[in-house]
């Protein structure tokens, strides 16, 4: 089993498409057996949450199945417990690095504001943007910054680059 990174800097779009096809193939295959896992990383895959808010994710309609009106926490465990369940059915599957879905989820979210890729996905760096095209840019970077949960739009250059 490949072992796969997207937390690298620069993370690049076809490394984390694949990934995202390998996660899917991974949860299918039952890789990553315990079910608030493959939930975390579900929610992960999907959202642009960090690990510790898709466990600590406090589910509706999408997860309620599963967790109840608790969170991906079981009951019976602490965070840290979880987190090292986390980490080793990650582990197991060969998944590391997964901040890097935040990286993928900022760089489609680009992408679906602006119209093309973001830079850090092959797209054109900010230099080469008219002026109309760097609005679009500066407003897509700010609305990026809020769902990810920062106060700065600057951030997103580590996410999309420049």
């Amino acid at each position: 089993m490949p072992h796969w990174s997207l937390d690298g800097w620069p993370c690049s779009f076809l490394k984390a498409w694949g990934l995202f096809e390998t996660l899917g193939e991974l949860l299918a295959e039952d890789h990553v057996r315990d079910a608030h896992v493959r939930m975390s990383l579900q929610l992960q895959q999907v959202s642009c949450l960090r690990r510790e808010e898709s466990m600590k994710f406090q589910p509706n309609y999408l997860a309620h199945r599963l967790a109840g009106a608790g969170s991906l926490i079981p009951a019976h465990k602490s965070f840290i417990q979880q987190r090292h369940v986390y980490d080793g059915q990650c582990k197991a599957a060969g998944l590391s690095h997964m901040h890097g879905l935040r990286h993928r989820y900022a760089q489609q979210r680009y992408e679906a504001l602006t119209g093309w890729k973001a830079p850090a996905a092959g797209g054109p760096s900010a230099r080469s943007l008219t002026p109309a095209q760097r609005a679009m840019d500066t407003q897509a970077r700010q609305a990026i910054s809020r769902e990810l949960g920062h106060e700065r739009a600057q951030i997103t250059a580590v996410y999309l680059g420049r």
